[in-house]
């Protein structure tokens, strides 16, 4: 995955009885070790545009103070890794392909952060514009392109300068972009008009705009962490390596876009959702994630090697009502690594799933409290995932083995 996490967090207060909006209480408590008090999740069973979302939670009796989705937070924390005071609220990162850089969107403080991975210095922060979300890094490491949902822009900040080089205005509310492999485009998810931008990276300007009823992008569920803070997850979207096949969950509908003449294939699951994407490295296997209700299965498998894409299978995690936050293969497909938490509340945990049986191999012991993502290491044996644990997995064997963990 291109991403450690791709995540919106709205600054709320966290009192020493619950969360609070100002004076208001707006949920029972959350403990600092993960567990809950509340009995449910706060949660979207459809994608939510970002101009809906105050409202939305309103319906639900949930009253966000004025403002808090714009302004700064309450408090900037100055965490081991040092972020910069002057960035607030990390929403998503990537790194560039030499791996001497991490890049990360600060969603509140509308600026970009370059991270040197050698000393771990914070080297630079780039002003980019108003809510930046989703960010991603060209092939070449030259530029890394970031979506500004506030300004309805994609705005490509060139690596050596460091300075923003190319504004491209694209649709209303963009909340996920990817590049493709060879570089030569990249798609941007709008959230407000429920459409796809494709921009030309060769010139900087929109090649075309992609409208379907199935491509809903948008916030697709919402429930607290382990710091009193509402968290939100996008409608996913990821480039095969034919640098011509986009693929975007939207719910029940898997879509595959041609990014040449803006074409798109569908995929229906017969039961689930597609709220997060794993391909497997040979090109061969798409998996989802979602939401378990009732009957859902959480995990389904699509076959990539015939045109166009079928369903191949899916299965459950377990007896429980868990929620897929985040998903990725091991290096030969072999094994799915997920990260899910019950929807009663609690603890997020980490599971591997063998993909020829689809039984489980192992669960971690070890719980993380909220989840902010994933990450595999190149080679594909190693597994880093983040919360408020961070858990390490040696997953170079038959059966993944836990090998450390970190309490944030």
């Amino acid at each position: 995955m291109k991403r450690m996490m791709c995540v919106l967090m709205i600054g709320i207060v966290w009192g020493s009885t619950g969360i609070f909006a100002g004076d208001t209480p707006v949920l029972s408590g959350v403990s600092i070790d993960g567990s809950c008090d509340a009995p449910e999740l706060v949660e979207f069973d459809y994608p939510v545009p970002l101009n809906r979302i105050r409202a939305e939670l309103s319906e639900r009796g949930i009253y966000l103070p004025a403002g808090s989705d714009t302004s700064r937070a309450p408090l900037v924390e100055i965490i081991d890794s040092g972020v910069p005071p002057e960035a607030d609220m990390p929403n998503a990162s990537a790194i560039t392909p030499d791996n001497n850089l991490n890049v990360c969107s600060f969603f509140l403080s509308g600026n970009i952060g370059i991270q040197n991975l050698s000393t771990f210095a914070w080297e630079d922060v780039i002003a980019v514009g108003t809510n930046p979300t989703d960010i991603d890094i060209l092939p070449s490491g030259s530029h890394a392109v970031v979506v500004c949902s506030g300004d309805d822009t994609l705005v490509a900040v060139n690596l050596t300068t460091r300075s923003v080089e190319y504004t491209v205005n694209v649709g209303s509310g963009p909340v996920a972009a990817a590049v493709s492999p060879d570089g030569t485009r990249a798609i941007v998810l709008n959230s407000n008009d429920q459409s796809a931008t494709i921009v030309d990276l060769t010139t900087w300007t929109v090649q075309q705009t992609v409208t379907s009823p199935a491509i809903v992008n948008g916030i697709v569920v919402t429930s607290w962490n382990t710091v009193g803070r509402f968290r939100y997850s996008y409608t996913e979207v990821l480039v095969l390596d034919d640098s011509k096949t986009a693929v975007v969950g939207s719910d029940e509908t898997v879509n595959f876009i041609d990014l040449t003449d803006g074409s798109v294939a569908q995929v229906l699951l017969p039961d689930g959702t597609a709220r997060e994407l794993a391909v497997t490295r040979d090109q061969t296997m798409l998996a989802t994630g979602g939401q378990k209700s009732g009957g859902t299965q959480e995990i389904n498998l699509i076959d990539l090697t015939v045109q166009p894409p079928v369903h191949m299978s899916g299965f459950d995690i377990g007896n429980w009502n868990y929620n897929t936050q985040t998903i990725t293969f091991n290096q030969d497909g072999s094994l799915l690594a997920l990260v899910a938490y019950p929807s009663s509340g609690g603890y997020s945990y980490v599971f591997f799933f063998d993909t020829s049986t689809q039984t489980a191999v192992y669960q971690s012991p070890t719980h993380m409290g909220g989840c902010g993502g994933m990450a595999l290491s190149p080679d594909g044996n190693a597994l880093i995932t983040s919360g408020y644990r961070t858990l390490f997995f040696d997953m170079s064997g038959a059966v993944p083995v836990e090998v450390g963990s970190i309490d944030a």
